[in-house]
């Protein structure tokens, strides 16, 4: 878990192997201040028994595994920093005014 990614990251070999076909390619800024293009696939994901379809970033390297943000918002989930765990959420429905 990164609570500095927007997106979760998974090895692209995994995803290969189990043949799912990148749908797109994006750019995001590294933690060196790099921009790099990565694929993108759309792919099942269960987290602490809460499954949904995210957008998953393919990762380059075989040990390039990180839960990002919108995995957590979508699974309903937030980082408990002291406790070191996840913990379950409401779903936010608060339309502003104007």
């Amino acid at each position: 878990m990164d609570t500095g990614s927007s997106h979760t990251i998974l090895p692209a070999d995994l995803l290969r192997r189990l043949e799912v076909h990148p749908t797109g390619t994006t750019e995001f800024e590294s933690g060196d201040g790099r921009i790099i293009e990565l694929d993108l696939v759309e792919a099942r994901i269960r987290v602490e028994g809460r499954e949904n379809t995210r957008i998953v970033v393919l990762g380059t390297g075989p040990g390039s595994v990180i839960l990002g943000a919108d995995t957590l918002q979508g699974a309903r989930l937030a980082v408990d920093p002291v406790g070191h765990r996840l913990i379950p959420t409401r779903a936010l429905l608060k339309p502003t005014d104007g």
